[in-house]
């Protein structure tokens, strides 16, 4: 695997915007408790129900968020790219994964448990404040998709997707 020492994963959990806000000492502190774990092509990360016990950052390779119809029809939600991560939502609010998340090439991620997480965001306000601006840009971006699906015709959904 890619990442081999505590150093390494503190290194690339201070570039994550979710983190962003923790000081070296308390990144050090979350690598500690990271689980590092790697996937080939077509492995499943976790699947749509799962318990969202846990965020996972992709070191390298790609994670594809997908949701599957009754009828196994694959819609891609989103690519989740190396330095990107995916899971914070169920691992915030202890529900259970709403999609599929897929390895698109072969990934090492890794992951941190929200009973670790959790302490960490309450004991720093300004991380909190953070994680709910980036979840409130989540929330705008699910809202304009919405209105695309609701209001454009597909020439215009496909042109915004593209761009």
């Amino acid at each position: 695997m890619a990442i081999t020492s505590p150093d390494e994963v503190t290194d690339l959990l201070s570039a994550s915007r979710l983190l962003k806000f923790f000081s070296r000492s308390e990144l050090a502190d979350l690598a500690s408790h990271a689980r590092i774990e790697g996937f080939g092509v077509g492995e499943s990360v976790f699947k749509k129900g799962d318990p969202g016990d846990s965020v996972y950052w992709v070191l390298s390779g790609r994670l594809k968020l997908t949701v599957v119809s009754p009828d196994r029809r694959e819609l891609l939600h989103s690519m989740i790219e190396a330095g990107d991560y995916c899971g914070e939502i169920t691992a915030f609010d202890g529900g259970v994964r709403g999609v599929n998340a897929i390895a698109d090439r072969s990934a090492v991620t890794v992951s941190i448990n929200r009973e670790i997480l959790l302490p960490a965001f309450e004991g720093n306000s300004k991380a909190a404040m953070n994680l709910t601006q980036l979840l409130c840009a989540q929330i705008r971006i699910t809202g304009a998709t919405l209105e695309n699906l609701a209001f454009n015709h597909a020439e215009k959904r496909i042109w915004t997707r593209l761009n």
